[in-house]
């Protein structure tokens, strides 16, 4: 298929955009080192090559010679020579190799601190791979009873599998045992700002909820400190106010000599970036604007096009061009290499699973791209993905669950791969928050609820304890409206309900639902108070595109994020604090350049879904030209 010629758009930049602050210095995650560098023997010239590789970048080389020399090398030495060929495969980006070396490493016999070392190893695979939650498990706790730079090694990759596992909490704590093991000035730092990034996808409630008891320690000083930042950054008396208050309660607080130093240097406006700043003179989008995927293409195109267009004034935007991608997921590259020709100095798409899978795998990426959707395993430097996931819904449902206080749940979810990444998803999170599931049941498309609820319900005869204090319920509106209903037929009135944004059929701005009184859910802020729709915008988007008030809300939203948020990308990896208020939420990045999402949540009363209290979103105020 030839790529449809671009269709070229000019507009005034939109001067909507606006956060609340970012610290100004790169945020590099807390030091990963090396492994435990190779054994010292006699100098040889096949040793000596294999450093000079290594020394040159040739990785893999590197690694292949290290391994020769560990054939003819006796224990321990044979060991330290496998480590590190399998630390020079992690750093070239070989994994699978580095796996099968490291099946055949044998750590019996030795020193505790051989097997510490090949799990370690392990961990990192695990990461390069994004399976976090493979690196923990490798890493259950850290020794105390190994060398201190290893001890940093461990701590340091179990902090980061904790964050890319959307625990912020562990991260941060990992990191706080790091702060006394840690003796460079330079890694203090980038841990520090590692505990700062890591706060910052965290709600101010929930930085007060987690909060120790006094007396206060380091990890309380830390969300404590976070919290005075997101609550007073607009307001520079109060900030400096409280910040005095909290260096007299914490006056030896590591916080205190870089990051309270750049909160109290940061100007009011410090997020804030000037009209016309941050673009690129030109940006390309690919979207399957014909064939199956045609619907949900053009809602994100409207949602781009309406960000584009709402703020005339000021500076220059840059040229939009859309690319045509077809219906067809493979061949993405030529996409991309035409648009890169055709000038582009960011790429925003492409939208499919697959076909962000088929341009990731196509090489490197000589101009950087945002991805409308993510893939699982490693992806190439220049590839932020930015994607709707229903996990990490399900996963802030746990983390809302356990902050209110619930510790035991009950899960009903649909039958199938898709329910089943769900309950995973809350399930590992609910754990690490100290909960426990106790009963699933999946429903199919023809189930009858009423003996499904039953059996959920029913009592435990070996267990005086009550089955459940909350239940977690992902459904679509119908099937959520047979669930609760099913619920109050059979007197299940204490239980909390909790739900994903599926159950939410309301157009954007929050309109009447009935049968789910009571049930907590987490949506966009789109859906539930969009921060800058207008009464007269409302109208407008119903008339032109009424699809995206209704069945394609969500990716309207996301259509209005991706454009937004070019600018902010760079700063969003640097120490974020608030992340990005989007229309999809509260945006950060993490280390493997994700975007997240923190959602928004509200309670059904009577048929109209309302804003809770503690999260409502932040309203802002266009500047005015």
């Amino acid at each position: 298929m030839q790529a449809n010629r671009p269709v070229h758009l000019r507009s005034y930049r939109p001067a909507f955009l606006v956060l609340l602050l970012l610290l100004g210095s790169a945020c590099a995650q807390a030091p990963v080192y090396r492994n435990t560098p190779v054994a010292a023997t006699p100098s040889t010239a096949s040793q000596a090559a294999a450093k000079a590789l290594e020394a040159r970048g040739d990785l893999r080389g590197a690694a292949k010679a290290y391994d020769a020399l560990a054939l003819d090398a006796a224990p321990p030495l044979r060991q330290d020579l496998q480590l590190h060929a399998i630390d020079c495969l992690i750093r070239a980006g070989d994994t699978g190799t580095g796996t099968s070396l490291l099946d055949k490493v044998r750590t019996d016999g030795l020193k505790p601190v051989y097997e510490q070392r090949k799990r370690l190893l392990a961990a990192r695979i695990a990461l390069a791979e994004h399976q976090p939650y493979a690196a923990i498990k490798q890493l259950p706790a850290v020794p105390t009873d190994i060398p201190a730079q290893l001890q940093i090694q461990i701590g340091s990759v179990r902090a980061q599998a904790y964050a890319m596992s959307g625990n912020p909490l562990e991260s941060v704590r990992e990191r706080t045992r790091l702060e006394h093991l840690l003796t460079d000035a330079k890694d203090k730092r980038d841990n520090h700002r590692a505990i700062w990034a890591a706060l910052a996808t965290l709600s101010v409630p929930a930085l007060e909820q987690l909060r120790l008891a006094p007396p206060p320690d380091e990890l309380s000083g830390w969300m404590e400190l976070a919290a005075i930042a997101q609550t007073t950054a607009r307001d520079p008396v109060a900030l400096h106010k409280r910040i005095d208050d909290w260096t007299r309660r914490y006056p030896n607080h590591p916080a205190r000599d870089d990051i309270v130093a750049r909160l109290l240097g940061e100007p009011d406006n410090a997020g804030a970036l000037p009209p016309g700043a941050g673009y690129p003179a030109q940006v390309a989008v690919l979207l399957p604007l014909s064939g199956g995927n045609t619907d949900v293409a053009q809602a994100v195109r409207n949602g781009m096009l309406a960000a584009y267009y709402r703020n005339r004034w000021g500076g220059t935007p840059p040229q939009l061009r859309f690319y045509d991608t077809g219906s067809d997921d493979s061949g993405l590259r030529r996409y991309y290499d035409l648009a890169v020709k055709d000038g582009a100095k960011l790429v925003i798409g492409p939208l499919t699973k697959d076909a962000v899978a088929d341009l990731a795998h196509s090489g490197p990426l000589s101009a950087p791209v945002l991805a409308l959707n993510q893939i699982e395993g490693s992806a190439p430097a220049r590839l932020y993905q930015f994607a709707l996931a229903p996990e990490d819904e399900a996963r802030q449902v746990a983390e809302r669950a356990s902050l209110d206080g619930h510790a035991r749940a009950l899960v009903i979810v649909p039958a199938g791969a898709w329910g089943a990444r769900q309950l995973q998803a809350f399930a590992d999170r609910f754990q690490e928050l100290s909960g426990t599931v106790t009963r699933v049941e999946r429903y199919g498309a023809n189930s009858d609820f009423g003996p499904l609820i039953q059996h959920l319900l029913a009592p435990d005869p070996n267990s005086q304890t009550p089955a459940a204090d909350m239940l977690f319920m992902v459904a679509f509106p119908q099937q959520s409206r047979q669930i609760t209903e099913q619920l109050r037929l059979q007197q299940a009135g204490t239980l909390t309900v909790y739900a994903t944004s599926h159950l939410n059929d309301s157009q954007a701005g929050g309109y009447p639902a009935q049968g789910l009184d009571g049930v907590v859910f987490c949506d966009i802020p789109w859906m539930l108070s969009p921060s800058s729709l207008s009464s007269g915008e409302h109208n407008q988007i119903a008339r032109l595109w009424p699809a995206s008030l209704t069945a394609h809300a969500r990716l309207y939203a996301l259509g209005i994020d991706a454009y937004n948020i070019v600018p902010y990308l760079d700063r969003l990896g640097n120490s974020p604090t608030t992340g990005y208020p989007g229309e999809t939420g509260r945006l950060y990045l993490d280390a493997g350049q994700h975007v997240h999402r923190q959602l928004i949540w509200a309670r059904y009363s009577g048929d109209t879904a309302l804003l809770t209290n503690d999260d409502a979103p932040t309203n802002w105020t266009p500047a005015t030209p």
